[in-house]
């Protein structure tokens, strides 16, 4: 259901069913990987902020 109410707020199609199978589109790919880098910049940014506090 979440995926769904996301789809809607984006008005992108993010999954499609093909047959059994769930494939990821190419608007999805791209949330992928948007998300993927703001958790890289997320860990970087906790990682030095470690090193700042000592």
């Amino acid at each position: 259901m979440r995926i769904h109410k996301r789809e809607e707020e984006l008005n992108l199609k993010l999954f499609k069913l093909n047959g059994r199978q769930l494939e990821i589109t190419p608007p999805g790919r791209q949330l992928y990987e948007y998300a993927r880098q703001i958790l890289q910049l997320e860990q970087q940014a906790r990682s030095r902020e470690c090193i700042q506090a000592d």
